[in-house]
């Protein structure tokens, strides 16, 4: 610091003519000050959210802490411990007092990473996501603080916002986290009673901060604790649980050892790799693992499962068991060590190995389901899958099954019964291509037919066009023409299920082929991977349209064009992982209902498909006590919905915003109607001057009036219009000429709680303005309007008596409450923004004082213009004050009669009684404006402010 101090006074000794040293110095100065703040960096308390991004930033490495780590190493393996407990725990967790009461707790898990876990966050972020864990992630860094607790009013208790803690990275929490820091949350953790889980980072990460040499095997941590602490933490092989049925794994030779459920195998010793390796091919076991039903584990090794002193040199074959695959390559199963502070009082897990391994992620959801202080997992152990195969009567000529590949699918139909019972492959037909082919195929085709009792059939469309591209009356002939194919082939298909080919019309959705489906085959169920989006595919969601079921499709990594062992990504290898704790478990593991899509040439040459599902269902019973069945489509579309009944209601996305929905949408159709601007209220705040002063530029167009709504949409915040569909809200806006910027305004989207999320689907790049009038003058105006309106609630009551400024709290009358809740609610309008910038950028929100609309409107407009970039027009031409009305109006055309009322001044006792009411809202607001959204601070919040110091 001397020498930085020294560097300064230098620098201001400095004359003009010798302006390049002085620069010079005032660099060196700068990067002092930078080289002190990464110093720093981890001695703050401070969290920003975290941005899921495909792309990673390359940071540097910690070339002291890798130095001081491997010395921390070397003095571990020279010292052994006992696994028995300890009285000395991390001072982190250090506590002799349990909890004195258990506070309440929200349902969502908070997910902690630092810079060097990067990779290990994302993908516990997409297992959480997966799962429907309501998570949210934060970076530790310096610009923010999160707030682990909310209070409903100042004489509630606390309520904390997180029933479950876990943490990416235990490095930086013992190691680089002040102790300030990490008392938050050891604190939060004590207090709410709430579980805390430490992982590892993944091997990228490890290889991305140089890390992997610190440990025995390249790209992964063996090492469930930092090397500092590791000896002050009672380290056991085993959960303080008893075998339940009901959790996800199943060890079974350890089960019946301890009589307690072990979650992982302690055989991991150097000197027997080798026979496990040997053990594992003389037994000729499927699947990478040495643990599945053919393979015993040498009786030997027996009595590592009951260890219970240990050397630190022992630590990593204690916490692992090492295997060699067929490659050579060492492999590490997980190690999940336990500790819980004090009796009754929270539990801290460290898992051992990183989250990419399948085996952890089985552990995780243990730990989720059993540990959470709320029901964070909402489904059981039982699995629901339909296999689909798609076309079974199109393919190119030479790749179509034959009666040999006939004979093997109900061969292979009848095996995978014994693992979930009642499986049968459902196929699906296009009537058009039936015994096409080479005489081989034929054959296989009229095999497929005598042998239609054994499957499921559904139909597709008959010659195997996409919907989209026809009209209503083809698309009702080619059905009609589906439906006798299958009458005359005696195939069965009355179960309501049917697949659109290419997905077609499904979503983005075109509703002639709903009102087909519905009309000719009574469908009630369907599915697809484009909603949302085909990628993410751990994203993808289902949802009811006009009455059909969507549910959402998976893949299985088998395309038309993967008929063998080459053609599928990553080859062989991949192939076998992919069931055997690959990709296709992870699917069948994160989701209760499974509906895999496949091809009939993935049953013909190699016959993949039936592989790839004998070993996924083989490796699940093995390795999980998952409880595997199937039922019929419509029973798994009424289970997927009784899960999740939020995704009934469809959020529509951009049918423009994807390429692949460019591709399945009309191309008569196009997204230029929708609008790029949205007024979103609140009410009575002048939107309606606002909506008709916009419509006099020429380059500016509105929606049409409708006999509902009048010159409102209201699509995003009504459920019945909402339902209508992306058509529907299109069609309510006339067709542009000449880049005309179109826009609608509804002041119900303001306070409406899914109006921002379902805008930013349909509408990522809106613009949106909101109006903010003294929120005092907004409520009684909008009590007045109901007057006006002859509401029957607002003639029978009072205003004092509608706001509750003279009345009890405990109000019964529901009518009462709801004019209360339109009356106060919008005006508390930090709260709302806040909705809405968590989901746009403060860049596309316009804010606007409604004050200053209604006496100085012009230059209003002169700024409304700005925001949307349009060529200035001069409102003062065309806005006239009308002296009879009390405000401006276009060429003297004024607002009905409905708008600028007179009513009496309120009253005195109701005009204190709402300062004081929004008072803190109003506070937040200034805040929130001069932190975020950087607009000017309306004059009339200007002298609230004024009135809260005085």
């Amino acid at each position: 610091m001397g020498q930085f101090l020294r560097l300064v006074l230098q620098f201001l000794r400095c004359r003009m003519s010798h302006r390049k040293i002085c620069i010079f110095l005032l660099l060196i100065s700068l990067l002092f000050i930078f080289v002190l703040i990464n110093k720093n960096h981890y001695h703050s308390s401070d969290l920003v959210p975290f941005e899921y991004s495909e792309k990673t930033t390359k940071l540097r490495t910690l070339k002291e802490s890798v130095v001081q780590s491997n010395a921390t190493i070397r003095n571990i393996i020279e010292t052994p411990f006992s696994l028995q407990p300890t009285t000395t725990l991390p001072k982190a967790f250090a506590s002799t007092k349990a909890p004195r009461q258990t506070n309440q707790v929200q349902g969502r898990v908070l997910l902690m990473y630092d810079f060097i876990s990067t990779h290990t966050a994302k993908g516990l972020k997409v297992i959480l996501d997966s799962l429907r864990v309501p998570v949210d992630t934060y970076k530790y860094r310096l610009e923010q603080t999160i707030s682990l607790t909310e209070e409903k009013d100042t004489a509630s208790r606390p309520i904390g916002k997180y029933s479950l803690l876990i943490f990416a990275d235990h490095i930086s929490f013992f190691h680089k986290w002040t102790p300030k820091v990490r008392d938050r949350f050891t604190n939060y953790s004590r207090q709410f009673n709430v579980t805390t889980i430490f992982i590892p980072q993944d091997g990228r990460d490890l290889k991305d901060r140089h890390y992997h040499h610190l440990f025995s095997y390249k790209g992964h941590s063996s090492l469930p604790l930092t090397p500092t602490t590791v000896d002050q933490v009672h380290i056991s092989t085993k959960l303080n649980l008893h075998y339940s049925k009901n959790n996800l794994l199943l060890p079974k030779s350890l089960i019946a050892k301890s009589g307690v459920w072990h979650t992982f195998p302690t055989l991991a010793s150097a000197e027997i790799q080798n026979h496990i390796f040997k053990l594992v091919n003389r037994t000729n076991c499927t699947g990478p693992h040495p643990r599945n039903h053919r393979c015993n584990l040498p009786s030997q090794l027996d009595h590592l499962i009951n260890r219970t002193q240990f050397s630190a040199s022992n630590f990593e074959e204690m916490c692992t068991w090492i295997y060699t695959d067929s490659q050579g390559s060492i492999n590490k199963s997980p190690c999940i060590l336990n500790e819980q502070v004090t009796e009754g009082g929270p539990q801290i897990f460290f898992i051992g190995t990183p989250i990419n391994f399948w085996l952890t992620k089985i552990l995780l959801m243990d730990l989720l389901r059993l540990f959470s202080r709320t029901r964070v997992l909402r489904f059981d152990r039982k699995r629901s899958i339909l296999i689909d195969i798609d076309d079974i009567f199109v393919a190119p000529e030479g790749l179509k099954m034959n009666k040999n590949d006939v004979q093997a699918l109900v061969q292979t139909q009848e095996k995978l019964r014994s693992f979930v019972p009642g499986l049968t492959f459902n196929l699906g037909f296009c009537g058009a291509y039936y015994k096409r082919g080479t005489p081989a195929e034929v054959e296989g085709s009229h095999e497929l037919v005598r042998r239609s009792n054994n499957f499921q059939w559904f139909g597709h469309i008959f010659n195997h066009l996409q919907p989209h591209l026809l009209p209503l009356a083809n698309l009702t002939t080619l059905m009609t023409q589906s439906k006798q194919f299958a009458q005359n082939t005696s195939i069965a298909v009355g179960h309501g299920y049917s697949v659109s080919p290419h997905h077609s019309g499904v979503y983005p959705v075109y509703p002639p082929l709903y009102e087909t489906w519905g009309r000719i085959w009574n469908i009630t169920m369907t599915t697809t991977e484009e909603y949302p989006n085909i990628y993410p595919e751990h994203l993808r969601r289902g949802f009811i349209h006009r009455g059909i079921m969507v549910l959402p499709r998976q893949t299985c990594r088998l395309f038309t064009h993967t008929i063998s062992y080459e053609t599928f990504p990553g080859g062989k290898e991949a192939f076998h992982e992919a069931g055997n704790g690959g990709t296709v478990f992870n699917t069948l593991l994160f989701n209760p209902i499974s509906i895999f899509m496949t091809h009939v040439t993935n049953y013909a040459t190699d016959r993949l498909a039936l592989q790839l599902f004998s070993d996924l269902f083989q490796f699940t019973r093995t390795w999980t006590n998952l409880e595997l069945t199937t039922d019929r489509p419509l029973n798994l579309g009424k289970r997927y919905f009784d899960i999740f009944p939020e995704d009934k209601t469809p959020i529509w996305g951009s049918p423009c915003g994807d390429k692949r929905h460019i591709d399945i949408y009309p191309p008569s159709k196009n997204c230029s109607r929708l609008p790029s601007l949205l007024i979103l209220g609140p009410q009575k705040t002048g939107t309606t001057a606002l909506y008709t002063f916009l419509k006099e530029h020429p380059l500016i167009s509105a929606n049409k009036n409708n006999k509902d709504h009048y010159e409102e949409v209201q699509f995003f915040s009504n459920e019945t219009l909402y339902n209508y569909g992306v058509e529907w809200y299109m069609e309510q806006f006339p067709v542009p000429h000449n880049n005309q910027v179109i826009f609608e305004k509804s002041a119900t989207y303001f306070t409406h709680p899914l109006a921002p999320k379902r805008v930013k689907a349909l509408l990522p790049n809106i613009k949106l303005v909101v109006i903010l009038l003294d929120p005092v003058n907004r409520a009684y105006s909008w009590y007045q309007h109901m007057q006006a309106h002859n509401s029957p609630v607002a003639l029978k009551y009072t205003f004092s008596e509608v706001i509750g400024s003279n009345s009890a709290s405990n109000i019964t009358d529901r009518g009462l409450l709801s004019l209360r809740q339109h009356c106060l609610s919008p005006g508390q309008y930090q709260r709302h923004l806040n909705l809405w910038l968590d989901h746009f950028l403060p860049e596309q929100l316009l804010l606007i004082d409604g004050e200053t609309l209604a006496i100085k409107p012009s230059i209003v407009m002169e700024t409304v213009q700005e925001f949307l970039n349009l060529e200035m027009l001069d409102y003062n031409e065309i806005l006239k004050w009308n002296s009879g009305k009390g405000f401006y109006c276009v060429n003297n055309h004024c607002l009905g009669p409905s708008k600028g009322r007179k009513y009496p001044d309120i009253a005195v006792g109701d005009l204190k009684f709402l300062e004081q009411y929004y008072r803190v809202d109003n506070v937040k607001l200034a805040q929130l404006l001069r932190r975020h959204v950087k607009t000017p601070i309306p004059d009339w919040l200007t002298t609230q402010l004024s009135a809260i110091r005085s």
